[in-house]
């Protein structure tokens, strides 16, 4: 198990006991190694190994999870060091000790500084990456002959997924970065708690079919547009 939604929709299997007991110890730890030391300090091994084998572009991803079982809202000793270096979103601080403990289990140079440089690194490299679903459609508007365009707006909505998942889907999931867990889009479905680069996926084929037939395609309308798809099979 190499891939990072795997990993997500898994950890909690992994380590039935140990990450829901870190709200509690992230009171006690002062530092960035002391919290290391405390995620590390029950985990499984198998479940270290598949974080340290994690492509460096798909890290990020474990901050949602991390999020959910450490206490960053409080007024700690882990908070108060984030406080104490001018950080004060609990986003931002499980975004670091998510990078920090992949590094640490890299032997990498894990301390603050250290991974605010790795941090600025990968954000870097997600420039050209769309920002938004508008972007998207604009893109595939661009990439596509006007032939496969019609084609693919004269669809019938109940076989987009079907004919197109492993075509154009797989184009969009490798080139708009929803593999990668700092790209702007994929940063934005998982806030809407889609995970899978095949869920993000559906959203933007959806999208862009309602696009392409002048109906609404923001993400709302298009959520909307799949759910009741969906009631009819």
């Amino acid at each position: 198990m190499h891939v990072v939604e795997d990993l997500y929709y898994n950890l909690r299997d992994g380590v039935p006991d140990s990450l829901s007991a870190y709200c509690g110890l992230t009171a006690l730890v002062a530092n960035l190694e002391e919290c290391y030391s405390v995620i590390l300090s029950d985990m499984f091994s198998d479940c270290r190994e598949d974080i340290r084998t994690i492509d460096a572009d798909r890290v990020i991803l474990l901050k949602y999870d991390l999020f959910n079982y450490l206490d960053l809202n409080g007024d700690g000793r882990l908070t108060q060091y984030f406080n104490d270096h001018s950080i004060s979103d609990p986003d931002e601080m499980a975004e670091i000790i998510a990078y920090g403990l992949w590094l640490h289990l890299n032997s990498e140079k894990c301390e603050l500084e250290d991974v605010n440089k790795f941090r600025l690194s990968m954000e870097g490299k997600t420039q050209d990456y769309p920002k938004s679903l508008n972007e998207c459609f604009q893109s595939l508007s661009i990439r596509l002959s006007d032939e496969e365009l019609e084609q693919f707006r004269q669809t019938n909505e109940k076989d987009i997924i079907g004919f197109f998942h492993f075509g154009l889907g797989s184009y969009i999931r490798s080139n708009f970065g929803l593999f990668c867990g700092v790209a702007p889009l994929t940063k934005f479905f998982i806030e809407k708690e889609l995970f899978h680069p095949d869920d993000m996926s559906t959203i933007i084929l959806y999208g862009f079919w309602l696009y392409l037939n002048s109906k609404p395609c923001d993400y709302e309308s298009v959520s909307q547009f799949y759910a009741g798809l969906r009631t009819l099979t």
